[in-house]
């Protein structure tokens, strides 16, 4: 099998496994999310991809953002530790 393919595969198995360890609940809305994302995805195609793209670099962007944020906190933390 190809290696994407089995990459992708498993990236979608991962992501289903942790959904299960939510509760019923929290797993209904993630279900009623998907099926609202498939639907607007069959409705634009290409054009809803981009839009899903560009949330999901959005998304990653302001955690990168607040990981280094939360990065320059503790350093700053330690430098005045040290120097108190």
């Amino acid at each position: 099998m190809n290696e994407q393919l089995e990459e992708a595969q498993q990236t979608v198995a991962e992501i289903r496994a942790l959904i299960g360890t939510l509760p019923i609940r929290d797993r209904m809305i993630i279900d009623w999310r998907v099926s609202d994302l498939h639907a607007m995805l069959s409705r634009f195609g290409h054009l809803g991809r981009l839009a899903l793209a560009l949330c999901s670099a959005e998304i990653q962007l302001q955690d990168a953002e607040e990981e280094w944020a939360e990065h320059e906190r503790r350093q700053l933390a330690e430098q005045e530790a040290l120097g108190a």
